[in-house]
């Protein structure tokens, strides 16, 4: 294909022929980190993150998570963990569902995620 393979198309191309797993995985690791760039490295453009009804859109989601981060004081390492995964394929998505606790604090929910080609375009979280 006639494509020039600039850094920009080749980062876009090699996520679209990652799989959903590898990419869930990836999004996961970024959250256990609470590194803000890995996990939205495996996200969609249009990526779109819920917080207990409250909509973060990907430009702001470094933002909310270094600010929530702050708000908890959370200076552990690991940030977060993820349990009790559960996943399934429904037609070109993924599902995932999951239990997470941010480490140090009482602050425990479920989450909501949906993966599609490219990338996690959404999540939504409850707690």
């Amino acid at each position: 294909f006639d494509v020039p393979l600039s850094r920009p198309n080749l980062e876009r191309w090699l996520k679209y022929m990652t799989s959903k797993d590898d990419l869930l995985n990836a999004y996961a690791q970024g959250w256990v980190q609470g590194n803000p760039a890995a996990i939205l490295q495996a996200c969609t453009p249009d990526y779109q993150f819920v917080d207990n009804g409250t909509r973060i859109a990907r430009s702001e989601f470094d933002a909310y998570l270094t600010r929530l981060k702050n708000d908890l004081a959370v200076t552990s390492d690991p940030f977060m963990e993820i349990s009790k995964v559960v996943t399934h394929d429904l037609g070109d998505v993924k599902v995932a569902c999951c239990y997470w606790a941010v480490l140090g604090t009482e602050i425990s929910g479920t989450g909501l995620i949906l993966v599609e080609n490219g990338g996690v375009s959404f999540e939504e979280v409850s707690y």
